[in-house]
């Protein structure tokens, strides 16, 4: 259904044709792009924020259906993880994945083992400027840039003999004025330095295996990706070195995606809508469980009903509950329960279980939200009485964060010997609540990054996943 303006009007005659020709009523997955969401009077710069904003609006156009929205840039990424084999590879649980859409805008969004990261603030904190920066080089070389039918903004000009090429769907409107070859090359230059900057600043942030790019909107009517890849520095000066790969078209893609997601958004919303709901906590707070809760959680847990709950079905329901525990951090403490049948745990055990590894008896207390930080710094150790003034070592990470990954049993270890200071972890990334506390609170800038408190005041802070290092502020934190 071709879109003349995408307003809101326009966009739900076009919502319920669809859904009259299918005749459908099932699952909705919807892909805009920024663009769109603006007509719709959604502004912003978080994806997951602008997704769930223009959800609401499209909603009331499919009251019946269950609706996914997202953005382009998180379809596509579906959709080419899924639908392409030779990306598979990157489907294994430590590959970080970044999709980047380029067009007006550039957007980016990190996927984990084909998980997308939730909460990571690419957009907010880095690519939100793109947009501005591409509208001025085009003002600057608007003689030497192209227009091409059904778009309404110019794109960059292929230099030299690519520039002959047929701009396939999108036929290429010609310039009345004559413009050198040397200017042609002059602004393709700096367009692709300006997609290099950007895509350095978003792989030494989160450090991604690969990044895949693709053109969306009228960046399809040419090879612009494939042109700017031999001229791209990021694989090579990016702290990771990731292999850059590029796609042809988004197109295509955004729709299988859009569907490709709604299923999964769909089914990650229902367990933790389920799981929060029978816990009782909106933001779980895994330190501040009581038998009750976890008898909800076990009883969630246990889907058949008979009283036992597989290992693998725990790993996967408490990743859905909360990403502050990382695959590999749940598959360790799962190894330490004591069940009487392999591979399968009662709630007894499951109780038993917790205490030890998230509960009153863990080295390291697990914290989703600043009230709970706060309410630790008030009394490190409330079981004692007289230890208030003990020192407390929080550790901030991320979910993506390899290097806090690779520290986690450090840290427990660190934790396990001293007994006297309450060890604290959290990812900056869990919710809108952490993003808060690590940005205007704590003031995060890299991870893992570490802070003591004594007396609830900040005395002490460092970053780095390094042992010696460690061990040196940990002595400091002790006089």
């Amino acid at each position: 259904v071709k879109l003349e303006n995408g307003g809101e009007d326009e966009i739900k005659t076009a919502l319920r044709r669809i859904q009259k020709e299918f005749a459908w009523d099932g699952p909705v997955g919807c892909s805009t792009t920024i663009a769109v969401a603006r007509s719709l009077g959604v502004e912003g710069t978080s994806f997951t924020n602008m997704g769930n904003d223009v959800g609401k609006v499209l909603k009331k156009f499919l009251p019946r259906n269950s609706l996914v929205t997202m953005v382009h840039t998180e379809a596509a990424g579906y959709a080419e993880l899924s639908f392409d084999n030779s990306l598979r590879k990157y489907l294994e649980e430590d590959e970080l994945v970044l999709v980047c859409t380029i067009g007006q805008n550039l957007g980016a969004v990190l996927y984990n083992g084909g998980h997308r990261m939730r909460n990571i603030g690419l957009n907010r904190a880095i690519t939100k400027t793109f947009g501005q920066n591409l509208r001025k080089l085009e003002t600057e070389y608007k003689d030497a840039w192209v227009s091409v039918s059904n778009a309404n903004y110019l794109i960059p000009s292929l230099p030299g003999a690519k520039a002959m090429k047929n701009y396939s769907q999108w036929p290429k409107k010609e310039n009345s004025k004559e413009v050198s070859e040397e200017r042609k090359e002059e602004s393709w230059q700096q367009w692709v330095s300006l997609v290099d900057s950007y895509l350095i600043q978003l792989a030494d942030y989160v450090k991604p295996t690969c990044i895949i790019v693709m053109p969306t909107g009228a960046y399809t009517s040419a090879p612009l990706v494939e042109s700017m890849m031999p001229q791209l520095t990021v694989q090579d000066v990016g702290i990771s070195k990731p292999n850059v790969i590029p796609v042809s078209s988004a197109v295509g893609a955004v729709v299988k995606g859009a569907a490709v997601g709604a299923l999964v958004e769909l089914k990650v919303q229902e367990a933790i809508a389920t799981m929060r709901n029978a816990v009782g906590q909106d933001i779980v707070q895994l330190s501040t469980f009581k038998e009750e809760q976890l008898r909800a959680a076990f009883d969630y847990f246990d889907d058949n009903g008979d009283g036992i709950v597989t290992e693998e079905m725990l790993k996967s329901s408490l990743q859905n509950l909360v990403s502050s525990l990382s695959p590999e951090l749940i598959e360790k403490k799962l190894s330490t329960i004591k069940s009487s049948t392999k591979g399968e745990v009662t709630f007894e055990e499951f109780n038993r279980w917790w205490e030890t590894s998230f509960g009153k008896e863990s080295p390291v207390t697990f914290i989703t939200s600043e009230a709970e930080f706060n309410d630790i710094l008030e009394d490190p150790f409330p079981a004692s009485g007289d230890l208030k003034d003990n020192p407390v070592i929080l550790e901030v990470g991320f979910s993506f964060c390899r290097p806090c990954k690779r520290f986690e049993p450090k840290y427990e270890e660190f934790a396990e010997k001293n007994k006297d200071i309450r060890f604290v972890r959290m990812n900056g990334n869990e919710n809108e609540d952490t993003i808060q506390f690590c940005k205007e609170g704590l003031q995060v800038r890299k991870t893992p990054s570490f802070y003591v408190f004594k007396g609830g005041k900040q005395v002490l802070s460092w970053t780095g996943a390094n042992e010696e290092t460690f061990t040196m502020n940990l002595a400091k934190a002790n006089n």
